[in-house]
């Protein structure tokens, strides 16, 4: 669990998933569309629209070709899931016919390491769980 109290899951490499839309994306888009219509408004939506994307929180998600189940992840595990995988921010909310092709090259193991050094200062895993992946990683 984060500091939040709220089950953090992790996401596995191997599949492709895709963002869903939450009440709280669909009331910010609302207040945006809505504050736009007056000059002073516009201010305000360019303020929402700059921080909003830097608001902690967790995201939801599906896998491909499952979209009727939703699995919740922290913005952290996401962002670092769009970044390996070549997500945009503009198609990270399409379900595509077919997965994502997946990066070509792999990851060097001090990439991956650095991601999830990022992960842990940042308290979504906790120190065995990054010590686990360390170890699995480097083949200790």
């Amino acid at each position: 669990m984060d500091k939040n109290n709220i089950p953090v899951y992790s996401i596995d490499d191997s599949k492709s998933y895709f963002r869903r839309y939450t009440s709280t994306d669909i009331v910010f888009i609302g207040l945006m569309l809505l504050f736009g219509l007056t000059v002073f408004g516009l201010l305000i939506s360019l303020l929402i629209a700059l921080i909003y994307p830097r608001i902690p929180r967790t995201i939801c998600i599906s896998e491909y070709h499952k979209s009727d189940q939703k699995i919740w992840v922290s913005k952290d595990v996401w962002d670092l899931y769009r970044e390996t995988h070549d997500v945009s921010a503009f198609n990270e909310y399409r379900e595509m016919k077919r997965p994502i092709p997946q990066k070509q090259m792999q990851l060097g193991s001090a990439d991956e390491l650095a991601g999830y050094k990022k992960l842990l200062d940042s308290d979504v895993i906790t120190q065995e769980e990054y010590d686990a992946k360390k170890k699995s990683i480097l083949n200790l």
